[in-house]
């Protein structure tokens, strides 16, 4: 089935005039309606008449469109279910209000699921549309990351949170209920409670090139001037000439922009910080002195390339459960998804860092809410493959990687259905949200 008839058939159908127009983006490539030769064929003669700079903006601009209407509904409608849950947590709503605004809850994260894979789908259209372009230089690729990595309903700790807090209202009812012992959390007449208990410091392992710095060659830097924009973003770029006893002139290392305040803001949280790097310790070694130098901070432990374990996919991936860590309480952040394959639920994707583009710089500080939502998690997998949804990743690029560690919690789908029947159905109440394995494969 194609992924615009998927889209349809799993949206919910109060929301549909908020999810991205799939469709409608992809028509302004050409080709729509067609069969895949004759697609690409008038998706070339577009290019044709039209040209491909003209095709790329069109597809910008309706992707565009779509996006911000989108992301607007979906943080007024944090907002709103933020609101619901909070009064249903006091005394003044039952127990059947509260889960019935928790259910909304669970709707709405699929609802985010669906709409960040309709951008994953066009956007990779649109790059084998416009290859020849792209190849030729006369667009530039783009990754569906870097469109997501700035929407609310791709990385929203606001809504993670509210995610944990209707999870916890069900296991908390469930309790009420059976009168349990022993439970992660209890209910009173004010609400879900969860015990508490003493976690241990999280762990937050970091990649060295292309997600704190960039190292370039003198003659790559020569090339990157041929382009207006990337020179006027190498020139405003700050960098270190590093020596290196391997390299026989000093290597230009860029500093990403925003990486001081990201290192000393998790300096500032009760986290413990290693450095993990594919690369060998006689190149990272000096960028690493010259980082903890301009941070003011110290890493816990370097990891080099010989920490590295070689797969069948990939010849240097960081396989944690080497580190003698608990993964539980581990993150993972990388440019390259590859790197944490093995663990794919302990890992925060990264937006590589490229002179070629022109970066913000808070992007490495607004990943900063998501570590601090981890620290508070006893488990941070849950919450990361909730919110990544990485293990789907590699399986939809057929990339072979373990098990999830840890899936849904025991009996939590089931538990939701019990409390789903237990709603009078009216105007504005949906089914139930679909089980994990068919949020995947939609």
């Amino acid at each position: 089935m194609k992924f615009g008839k998927q889209l349809g058939k799993g949206a919910i159908r109060r929301w549909v005039a908020f999810y991205i127009n799939y469709n409608l983006v992809k028509t302004t490539l050409g080709g729509e309606g067609e069969s895949n030769a004759r697609a690409e064929n008038a998706s070339q003669q577009e290019q044709q008449l039209r040209g491909p700079r003209s095709v790329s903006d069109s597809f910008a601009a309706a992707l565009q469109s779509e996006v911000h209407r989108c992301s607007s509904f979906f943080v007024e409608k944090v907002e709103e279910l933020e609101a619901l849950v909070k009064r249903g947590e006091g005394t003044e709503s039952t127990d059947e209000q509260l889960a019935e605004a928790c259910l909304e809850v669970l709707e709405l994260r699929r609802f985010a699921f669906l709409n960040c894979m309709a951008i994953v789908k066009v956007v990779k259209k649109r790059n084998k549309v416009l290859r020849d372009a792209i190849a030729s230089g006369k667009v530039e690729e783009i990754s569906a990351l870097s469109v997501l990595m700035h929407q609310s309903f791709f990385s929203c700790p606001r809504f993670g949170a509210l995610v944990g807090t209707a999870e916890s209202v069900f296991l908390g009812l469930s309790e009420a209920k059976t009168g349990e012992e022993g439970a992660a959390s209890s209910w009173t007449s004010h609400g879900p409670i969860r015990r508490t208990r003493a976690l241990g410091r999280l762990t937050v392992v970091l990649d060295l090139d292309q997600t704190m710095i960039l190292c370039l060659a003198q003659s790559k830097i020569l090339s990157l001037s041929r382009s207006r924009e990337a020179e006027e973003n190498v020139k405003s770029l700050q960098f270190w000439n590093v020596r290196m006893e391997h390299v026989r002139y000093p290597v230009k290392v860029f500093i990403r922009p925003g990486l001081r305040e990201f290192l000393r803001g998790l300096a500032s949280m009760n986290v413990d910080v290693i450095v993990f790097t594919a690369g060998i310790e006689a190149y990272a070694r000096p960028i690493l002195d010259k980082i903890e130098a301009f941070a003011s901070i110290k890493f816990l432990r370097r990891l080099y390339r010989n920490s590295t374990t070689r797969t069948e996919q990939y010849n240097t991936v960081k396989d944690l459960s080497t580190l003698d860590l608990d993964l539980a309480r581990t993150v993972l952040l990388d440019d390259n998804p590859m790197s944490f394959s093995l663990q794919p639920n302990n890992g925060v994707p990264v937006m590589p860092f490229s002179p070629l583009v022109s970066e913000q710089e808070g992007y490495l500080v607004q990943l900063l809410p998501v570590l601090e939502a981890c620290e508070r998690e006893p488990d941070v997998r849950p919450f990361l493959r909730q919110k990544y949804k990485m293990h789907g990743w590699f399986t939809q690029l057929g990339v072979h990687c373990p098990e999830e560690e840890q899936g849904e919690r025991p009996g939590l789908q089931s538990l939701v259905r019990d409390f789903a029947q237990q709603i009078p159905v009216h105007h504005g109440t949906t089914s139930m949200p679909p089980s994990p394995r068919r949020l995947r494969m939609a």
